[in-house]
């Protein structure tokens, strides 16, 4: 009877644990409006050729630098193209590198760090000193390296975003391993003889699980950034496809007489940004006890 009752158990209380995680994360209120706004996103990121009214590089000579109405809801940039549909394009761009980027970073980041943590020694040290070794370089700087080596396009920033935010997810992860390595019920695998792949990739992960989401949803606003700067400094994705930083770039040297043409595309990237960083601040406090009080 013990055997059967046990699964039941464990149910329950993780059911009751997933509950009290999400209340506590609904009840900070920036948080919640950070998850509104990366929803919205998402679903105009999937929805962007139902929801774009004109076809992003469609060229209208006639519509050149037109202001927000209702024909265009953001104008028109030097080309007569419409903004508003360029943004919604652009969001696919940037959302689809940043979310591949960042979750191969995760892969690989947390696959070394947690090797590294659990096995320590040798390989600990080899390990963490070629991560130090590209911390020591600034994302944005390691990022224009790479991208100069592997030229501009869309795949070489998703990339160049998956080894440049490697070591971030790597630290985090070796950080958690080495705290939970010497926990009793680590020792009880190894006393049972379980694989050191079973005892990172089934026990540890799992337990140092919340770090680790909190530093996706941080470098999910960095990868935003990042692309966007890449993009405005000519090394990102390249025309003809739509690019929000790209048309930051193209709509500097209209300031003065169109301002929505950098406006939109700025606001556009401020946003999901914005999301990420108060549901990572959210997730914070959920997953650590003593932010409660602050």
């Amino acid at each position: 009877m013990a055997t059967e009752t046990q699964p039941q158990q464990t149910t329950g209380r993780d059911e009751s644990q997933l509950r009290q995680f999400a209340e506590s994360f609904l009840e900070n209120k920036l948080a919640v409006f950070g998850l509104f706004l990366i929803i919205s996103v998402g679903v105009i990121t999937l929805f962007a050729p139902q929801i774009a009214p004109y076809e992003p590089r469609t060229q209208n000579y006639d519509a050149i630098l037109e202001g927000p109405s209702a024909d265009h809801l953001f104008g028109t940039d030097n080309l007569g193209r419409d903004i508003f549909s360029r943004v919604l394009y652009g969001y696919q761009t940037v959302m689809t590198i940043t979310l591949g980027g960042v979750m191969m970073a995760f892969a690989l980041g947390t696959s070394i760090g947690l090797t590294a943590g659990y096995r320590g020694g040798w390989t600990d040290q080899s390990i963490m000193r070629a991560v130090d070794v590209l911390m020591a370089f600034p994302s944005l700087i390691l990022a224009l390296a790479l991208i100069s080596a592997l030229g501009p396009s869309k795949w070489g920033v998703l990339l160049v975003l998956g080894v440049a935010y490697t070591p971030i997810f790597a630290r985090v992860a070796r950080s958690e391993a080495v705290s939970l390595r010497e926990e009793q019920f680590v020792k009880s695998l190894e006393v049972r003889g379980a694989s050191q792949a079973r005892i990172v990739f089934r026990h540890i992960l799992p337990n140092a699980v919340g770090p680790l989401i909190v530093a996706i949803t941080l470098q999910f606003a960095f990868g935003i950034l990042t692309t966007a700067t890449l993009s405005f400094l000519g090394v990102g994705v390249q025309p003809p496809d739509p690019s929000l930083g790209r048309m930051l770039t193209e709509g500097k040297d209209y300031l003065a007489t169109a301002w929505w043409y950098s406006i939109f595309p700025g606001l556009a990237i401020m946003i999901p940004v914005i999301g990420f960083n108060t549901i990572g601040d959210g997730l914070r406090d959920t997953f650590d006890p003593r932010q409660v009080n602050r």
